[in-house]
């Protein structure tokens, strides 16, 4: 079976693909449409979040791009993350980079 990866945005009247998808079959074809909110963040508990980032949306990013997370809460606490798979612009080369973006003041 193939397996391909599409990320990004639709555009209404637009078209996403692959021109050479796979051999031409000589099977019945299933496709299966997944779709994933890269921003969504899982809280475990009050205090701890978990962020899970496929290989198949970080690998698509470049030097100094980056992945934000949606909004969560921790412990009252409003917060979002910023994470640059191939490291933000003064990175050393090599290492990622992850931000924690607090939206209300106080400790956490």
């Amino acid at each position: 079976g193939q397996s391909k990866t599409l990320i990004g945005e639709f555009n209404v009247g637009g078209t996403q693909g692959w021109r050479d998808f796979a051999s031409a079959p000589s099977e019945d074809v299933v496709l299966t449409i997944r779709t994933w909110d890269p921003a969504a963040v899982t809280v475990l508990s009050e205090f701890c979040a978990e962020w899970r980032i496929p290989k198949s949306w970080h690998s698509c990013v470049s030097r100094n791009g980056c992945i934000n997370s949606s909004s969560f809460r921790l412990e009252g606490k409003t917060l979002s993350l910023r994470f640059y798979p191939k490291g933000a612009a003064k990175a050393v080369s090599g290492r990622c980079s992850a931000y924690l973006y607090p939206e209300d003041e106080g400790m956490l």
